[in-house]
């Protein structure tokens, strides 16, 4: 599948924290794999450091009508799955709604932001279940005084499981570079959710392309449970990520059209370090406005160098009254959009291969106008590239291309640009 066909087809899927949305979703991405992911069952009731697994959550169809036979909405005709607060439990129930216009909702009915009508919000009560429902703006005043009929078919299932799937692809070295997305949020939201499954997705079927450097390890699981079952049921598995991972990346609202941010994780990271030397993005977020998995990969005692990329955050102008409703579609994300961020991606984890230590092959400075490196003609002006080799050069002493980049002041892209320059000019060498 191309990137639109990927995105249309997850965006479709009933996902929730555990079931079979989840299990189809990692599915379809493994086939587009090639079936390189490892898939596990984390059972229900298993704890989780301080967390507990939930029961694994079934979603039939839901429906709400009015005592006059008029219908509110019924996911079997094909209306928003959203229209049902996730995990609510199999129940028939009623609501009376007295007086119009209604000045306030009832209990258990959840409405759309007022600045966005039409917006069906999505509320989840994944670890104690509370059933509700929830409508647009539009719709709840809509509503007729009367009484409103509303049936939830579903199971909660305390012998079920909560699914993740793993992969990990050797290379050279056995550092390594983590991908991980989540897959838990519900059909009908293409940012916050399908967005991150379809720029992994692709990233992989790239790197797989040809023999690589450092070791990937692709990771999808729901959010926040995922990894902490995962690092859980692998608790011996720590100290080796902790040595060995370089660095991890959450993909997450990859879409839309905001500007990209890079969420640091809770320390200084050569992640975010590079992520930002790379795509300079408009926006970097401090730990104090973390907002994804790296509250997991990033807490005290598991302190791996994380950092979450995103293309357009939740509360960017724009797409803040969207985020976590049913208005974040495939109206708003687009496969142009989705294909930057691969393209961006591909070019942080080129820089990660690509970022060696490098060092000067002559003592002191080196003469580069032999070499055609500095102009023989001296003007104002003339030799501003020939200052950047010479300043690349100055920190080559087993020094990274990162580093030296920081350093100097210069682009990251432009170093390692200036680098393979110079050495191909003999100038420089891997330490």
């Amino acid at each position: 599948m191309n990137t639109q066909q990927l995105l249309e087809r997850l965006f479709t899927i009933r996902r929730s924290l555990t079931g079979p949305g989840v299990r189809e979703t990692i599915a379809v991405i493994n086939e587009e794999l090639g079936g390189i992911l490892s898939v596990h069952e984390i059972p229900s009731g298993t704890k989780a450091f301080d967390w507990t697994v939930p029961p694994e959550w079934v979603f039939h169809r839901a429906r709400m009508t009015h005592e006059s036979g008029r219908v509110v909405f019924d996911t079997d005709a094909g209306d928003s799955v959203l229209h049902v607060v996730g995990y609510s439990a199999p129940k028939k129930w009623t609501y009376t709604m007295e007086g119009y216009p209604h000045p306030r909702s009832p209990s258990g009915i959840h409405i759309g932001p007022a600045n966005n009508r039409a917006a069906i919000p999505y509320v989840t009560a994944y670890y104690q279940s509370q059933s509700g429902v929830c409508l647009s703006r539009e719709q709840f005043d809509e509503l007729d005084p009367g009484e409103y009929a509303v049936w939830v078919e579903s199971e909660l299932l305390p012998n079920g499981s909560l699914t993740l799937a793993e992969a990990v692809i050797p290379g050279e070295l056995s550092a390594e570079i983590v991908l991980a997305s989540y897959c838990c949020h519900s059909a009908g939201m293409a940012n916050n959710e399908t967005s991150g499954l379809v720029v992994l997705t692709e990233l992989v079927k790239w790197w797989m392309e040809k023999p690589r450097r450092h070791t990937l390890r692709v990771l999808l699981a729901p959010e926040t449970i995922g990894p902490l079952a995962y690092l859980n049921e692998r608790r011996s598995l720590l100290p080796y990520l902790q040595k060995h991972v370089k660095a991890g990346f959450t993909l997450t609202c990859m879409g839309g059209d905001g500007n990209y941010t890079v969420q640091r994780g809770r320390k200084p990271s050569y992640a975010s370090r590079i992520a930002e030397g790379v795509i300079r993005p408009q926006n970097v977020l401090p730990w104090s406005s973390r907002v994804s998995d790296e509250r997991q990969w990033c807490a005290p005692g598991i302190d791996l160098p994380w950092a979450t990329i995103m293309k357009t955050h939740p509360m960017d102008p724009g797409y803040a009254n969207r985020y976590h409703t049913s208005e974040d579609n495939l109206d708003y994300v687009t496969a142009e959009q989705l294909d930057d961020s691969v393209r961006r991606m591909r070019h942080i984890l080129s820089a990660v291969e690509d970022d060696r230590q490098w060092r000067s092959t002559v003592l002191g400075e080196p003469q580069l106008g032999k070499r055609g490196l500095y102009p023989t003609l001296s003007k104002v002006g003339s030799s501003r590239e020939s200052r950047e080799r010479l300043e690349v050069l100055s920190w080559c002493d087993g020094t990274s291309a990162l580093d030296i980049a920081e350093g100097a002041g210069i682009p990251l892209a432009r170093v390692q640009w200036t680098i393979g320059e110079l050495r191909e000019h003999g100038l420089v060498e891997e330490a």
